[in-house]
């Protein structure tokens, strides 16, 4: 058993650096080989001449596998939670660097942090930082994940949280719709949807090859669009 099993049975989280990197690495590198060994046991259990006894020791071996991998993604995303967390606490003094025009320029505090973390990129740091402040949802990706007999990963929290951000956009952007829709007169209401049923159907792009006759009738009927959207195209006041 190499250290990083011994971490991931224990569940005993590292709260230093110095202990936390190596044991990523080899995580990241056994959760690869465990996905790798999953690939392989489907693909022997997808083997129409597998009598049923071996279809059961594969499935067994893949459920155990499964298992371990689903262990050591959770615990990688803690790990890298407490990354983000220490990485607070890392006091960084602005310092300046000497260009090759011999001029001075500040050199930025994150890439300064990332040198003394010992981490590869800025990309790395503002992941680790990302997962510590969404816990609730590293907590749901790790429950839907077991679920569903996956494994949570860093791009599973990033999706989640990119995901509920674009809902909340939404849902936002329809509640300010409908509320706006709420204080109209049906007969402004009316026009409202029948402007979103044109937009909906009108393509952004006109086919490319257009015959000329289709572009020429096309063509009468966008002026008559335009003629009737007068009031909003020149400013003019509904009624002149």
């Amino acid at each position: 058993m190499n250290t990083f099993e011994i971490a991931l049975k224990s569940k005993n989280l590292p709260t230093t650096l110095e202990e936390i990197l190596p044991l990523r690495a080899m995580g990241n590198v056994y959760l690869t080989f465990c996905k790798a060994k999953i690939k392989e046991l489907e693909k022997l259990q997808a083997n129409g001449k597998t009598d049923e006894k071996k279809l059961a020791m594969l499935a067994k071996q893949k459920a155990e596998t499964l298992a371990d991998a689903q262990d050591a993604g959770e615990i990688l995303l803690d790990w890298e939670a407490e990354i983000g967390r220490i990485s607070e606490s890392v006091d960084i003094k602005q310092e300046k660097e000497r260009l090759r025009d011999g001029t001075l320029k500040s050199k930025p505090v994150a890439k300064k942090k990332v040198e003394l973390m010992g981490l590869g990129s800025q990309k790395e740091l503002s992941s680790a930082q990302f997962i510590k402040n969404h816990p609730k949802e590293v907590e749901e990706v790790k429950k839907e994940a077991r679920e569903n007999n996956d494994i949570a990963t860093k791009t599973a929290v990033i999706n989640k949280v990119k995901f509920e951000r674009e809902k909340e956009r939404r849902e936002q952007a329809e509640a300010k719709r409908t509320e706006s829709k709420a204080i109209m007169s049906i007969e402004e209401t009316q026009y409202i949807n029948n402007l979103e049923r044109i937009i909906a159907l009108l393509p952004t792009e006109p086919p490319k090859n257009f015959s000329e006759a289709a572009f020429n009738q096309a063509k009468g009927y966008a002026n008559i669009i335009i003629n009737r959207l007068k009031h909003f195209t020149e400013n003019k006041k509904i009624g002149e």
